[in-house]
């Protein structure tokens, strides 16, 4: 019975093949780690994707608000006559930021972006477009939410001339009330 031993099978390769193909293994891994480190030094990375675009910074994780407003004159020239005259200015306000969490008037955290903000209001020079300003409460330990939005508003004078126009937004501490003005032109 013993005359015969039968022969090992195995995946490996014997050890005197194994060593050649270890080292080649090392070695490219010290000649790309060498490459990576020159890379670094002289302040390249080693991605080979584009870099972030410039135009949209990074979102701060800082409480913030910011508020633009943009005459949108060719959208004041396009409304039809309502009876209310010719004298119309269109502006497009724009909000963006981080801002505390706000709670309705039950203490439930509120979930849309625009309802975080405290009062929104258009002043629109002699008269007032009174916005809105919540009810509820500002947690000092409330979490950050986003608030990114964009939206227009139509006003109507009486009399061609330029205005001045001042729109108010507020959030809850740290970030306060933000106010932006703007001189439009009504025709």
């Amino acid at each position: 019975m013993g005359l015969f031993r039968k022969q090992r099978t195995t995946d490996r390769a014997p050890a005197s093949d194994r060593r050649p193909r270890r080292a080649a293994a090392v070695r490219a891994a010290a000649v790309a780690g060498a490459c990576a480190a020159v890379a670094v030094a002289s302040g390249c990375g080693t991605s080979h994707r584009a870099s972030p675009d410039p135009a949209v910074p990074p979102t701060p994780t800082a409480p913030f608000l910011e508020v633009s407003l943009a005459s949108e004159a060719n959208l004041a020239a396009a409304l039809p006559d309502k009876g209310l005259g010719t004298h119309v200015v269109v502006i497009r306000i724009s909000l963006h930021g981080r801002v505390p969490q706000h709670a309705d008037p039950n203490g439930d955290p509120v979930t849309a972006g625009t309802d975080n903000l405290l009062g929104l209001e258009m002043h629109w020079d002699e008269t007032s477009s009174a916005g809105r300003s919540p009810g509820g409460t500002c947690a000092p330990d409330a979490r950050l939410v986003d608030v990114d939005t964009s939206y227009l508003m139509t006003n109507y004078y009486e009399r061609a001339g330029t205005y001045k126009i001042t729109y108010v937004a507020g959030a809850c501490d740290p970030v306060g009330t933000v106010t932006k003005t703007l001189t439009v032109t009504a025709p």
